[in-house]
Formats: structure tokens, C-alpha cells, sequence
């Protein structure tokens, strides 16, 4: 079982007006496009950072997956920037986990292959690590990643996040998934991972990929999905354009089965290592991470609905913990504004967006408010019926 984890909170930063300019366009486009999944997302502005955001009153995002970590491993490195460097150590202290979580900045202009490396200080040489995005707050079962059987014989291991997997019966939110494979003999609509296997070996590897994929983009832009930008650094390879140009054009109604997919990385696309592809994990809560205002709400609209239910330690095993964490923040949490004044942060925040929208800037609730697909009881329900039971059969196995 992999014992040590990465919990990576850095991305690019950019100016304030060009941050908001940006993600008006987005929410203009969605709307446009008539897309069931309209988004206004977050970008980086300084110290300005979306894992400060609260999924709690008075518990930034970031807190999640380092509590859901501490509990399984050895240690724990989250990279991000200085900012939250006081809010990782508060939360590691609230929850007895001082000795095992390690705050690492992420340095001069951040990119994602240099946040990975960073998180990765903690491994020895050749240890498999886990990495979880920072923005994954309620995938608290990590039994059956940390456990996966390929990351004894492989370099790296990305479980695809697939909807028929996530939701077999009914589904409860709704993503984009722009890609589409055949895994286990039928054909599924994915989404990259957003938790990863990596050793050094296979980090250093992937690292073209992890570029073309990860950087200098932000809540889709990559209109050919994850596979298809992947591919599209390919272009340049011999033997590939025609198998590239094949997998865009068909990749709907036609698509390729997922070992032909893993075949081309590994023969074209990684410089060392063996990477693992495939499409099985059934876990919805590593599918929705919170790349916009409409996935704040969400998380937000779980916590305060299980909470009203009186349901939220059937739904969520750290409670307690989260009441100790908001304590220990609690003497700092002036120091950011979205922890100590959320409503107001948030009204500051989209009224400057509203700008570049055209749109009343007191309309905040037209843009902070659930999506088409988000159904809420639904999600209790299975939490409570499905995932928490899942997750105390995990700890007794």
C-alpha cells in the first residue's frame, strides 16, 4: 500500500483584470453554447487562491484532502504557495498530524510538472507516491487508490475518470467529458484523472504530456479533451499524425480501446518509465473537483444540507475534525478575506466579473448557484447509503 501522499495547490497567476476577463468569457461561452454545465472559473490572482476558499463556514478547501490523507499515510507533502503555508500547518496541528504533513512552496512561476516534483521531495528514490489536486474535497475513501495492485510493476498509474463507472444507475452531478474510449469491452465518456500515481522515474517520463495537458490552460479549453491536446503534441512524431487525426475525428462514434491509447503514450509521448492507462476506479467524489463557482457551491450546498438533515456523520466520517480545524483557523482567519467575510468576499468578487459581463453587478446569485445536473438529496443519499458504509468496510479489511 503507497504510503506517503502529494497534495498539489499551485497554479498560474495572473493579473487581476485578466483573471476576471477570463472568466467572464467562459461563463459568456457556456452560455452561448446552451452547455448544461455553465461555468465561471477560478483563476489565481496573487495570494488570492481558490483552496482558501470555504467549504465550511471557517474551513478552507484545503483542509479536505489533507485531513482525508493524514488518516492513511506515513506522510504528507502539499505544495501551493506561501499564503498557505499558515493554513496547512494550523490544519496538520488541529487533526494530531503535525509530524507527518510538510508544507512545500511551490517557487517562482509555478507550473504543475514543478508542483508534482516539489510534493515528491518526500519519496525515496523509486517510491510510488499518490497525488490528489488540491480541489478534491469529499473523496474521503483513498483505500482502493492507495492500495492499486499496477503501481507495483508500473511507473505511473491514471485511473480515467469515466461516467458510466461513477454513475452506473443515476447520476447526481454533471461534467464534461469530451473524450471516449473502450475499456472492459464498452465504450465510456471520460475525463482526465484527478488523482495520479507517480514515481520519479515516471514523473520525469510523463512530463511532456503533463505539459501539453496541464499548463497555460484553464476550465476547457481543451476543446479535443485531454486525449486529444495530449495527441496534438504528437503531431510532429513519425508515424502519428494519421493515428492522431484518426482518434479527433472518431474518437465519438468510433472509439479506440483504451490499451491502443496507452500503447502511443508510452511509445511516443513518455521519455522513461512505464505508464499505466486505464478506465475502472467507481469513486464520483474523485470526478468533481472545483474549478468554478458553480463546484463551490456544490461542496458547500452537501455540508450545509447534511448538516440541516442532521445526516452529516452519516455522510462524512470527520466531523470532529473539522470543528478542530475551524478552531486552530479561527485566530487567523482575518488574514483571508474569503475565510473571514465569504459573503462579502464573494459579492466583491463577482461584481468585478459582472463588469466584463454586461450584467447588473448586484446579480450575484445569477452566477454563485448549483448547475442544471446537481442533485443534492441524491448525493446524500448515496453518501449515506453507499460511500460511507464502503468506507468503514475498507478501514476493517
Amino acid at each position: 500500500m503507497i504510503q506517503k501522499i502529494g497534495i498539489t495547490a499551485s497554479f498560474d497567476d495572473l493579473p487581476q483584470e485578466v483573471a476576471d476577463e477570463k472568466s467572464a468569457k467562459k461563463y459568456l461561452s457556456d452560455v452561448s453554447r446552451g452547455s448544461k454545465n455553465i461555468t465561471l472559473p477560478f483563476y489565481r490572482t496573487g495570494d488570492d487562491i481558490k483552496f482558501v476558499l470555504p467549504i465550511v463556514p471557517g474551513v478552507p478547501m484545503i483542509a479536505f484532502p489533507i485531513i482525508h490523507a493524514a488518516k492513511y499515510a506515513s506522510k504528507v507533502s502539499v505544495c501551493g504557495p506561501k499564503a498557505l503555508e499558515e493554513l496547512v500547518r494550523r490544519t496538520a496541528d488541529a487533526i494530531d498530524a503535525s509530524g507527518k504533513v510538510v508544507f512545500v512552496e511551490e517557487g517562482e512561476n509555478p507550473r504543475y510538472t514543478q508542483t508534482l516534483e516539489n510534493c515528491m521531495s518526500i519519496a525515496d528514490n523509486g517510491e510510488m507516491m499518490g497525488f490528489i489536486l488540491g480541489d478534491v474535497v469529499l473523496a474521503y475513501n483513498l483505500q482502493g487508490f492507495l492500495s492499486d495492485s499496477d503501481t507495483l510493476d508500473d511507473d505511473a498509474v491514471w485511473d480515467f475518470n469515466a461516467r458510466e463507472n461513477v454513475f452506473p444507475h443515476e447520476e447526481f452531478f454533471s461534467r464534461n467529458y469530451y473524450d471516449h474510449l473502450i475499456a472492459n469491452g464498452k465504450k465510456v465518456s471520460i475525463k482526465e484523472p484527478n488523482m495520479y500515481h507517480f514515481n520519479r522515474k515516471g514523473l520525469v517520463g510523463a512530463k511532456k504530456i503533463l505539459k501539453a495537458a496541464y499548463e497555460n490552460r484553464k476550465g476547457g479549453q481543451i476543446v479535443y479533451g485531454f486525449i486529444g491536446t495530449v495527441f496534438k503534441i504528437a503531431f510532429s512524431e513519425p508515424g502519428l499524425f494519421l493515428k492522431v487525426f484518426n482518434y479527433i475525428n472518431n474518437r465519438e462514434h468510433n472509439p479506440q480501446p483504451v490499451e491502443v491509447f496507452e500503447r502511443i503514450m508510452n511509445r511516443h509521448l513518455m521519455t522513461q518509465g512505464k505508464l499505466r492507462i486505464k478506465v475502472e476506479h467507481t469513486d464520483p467524489w474523485r470526478v468533481r473537483d472545483i474549478d468554478g463557482f458553480s463546484d463551490l457551491k456544490f461542496y458547500q450546498t452537501i455540508f450545509s444540507e447534511a448538516k440541516r438533515k442532521g445526516m452529516l456523520d452519516d455522510v462524512y466520517p470527520y466531523g470532529k475534525e473539522l470543528a478542530a480545524v475551524r478552531e486552530a483557523i479561527a485566530p487567523v482567519a482575518a488574514n483571508y478575506p474569503a475565510l473571514a467575510d465569504f459573503d462579502g468576499y464573494l459579492k466583491e468578487k463577482i461584481d468585478r466579473i459582472n463588469k466584463h459581463l454586461g450584467a447588473n453587478p448586484t446579480s450575484v446569485k445569477r452566477i454563485f448557484c448549483l448547475q442544471a445536473g446537481d442533485r443534492i438529496g441524491i448525493a446524500l443519499e448515496y453518501l449515506r447509503n453507499q460511500y460511507m458504509p464502503d468506507y468503514k468496510r475498507s478501514l476493517s479489511a
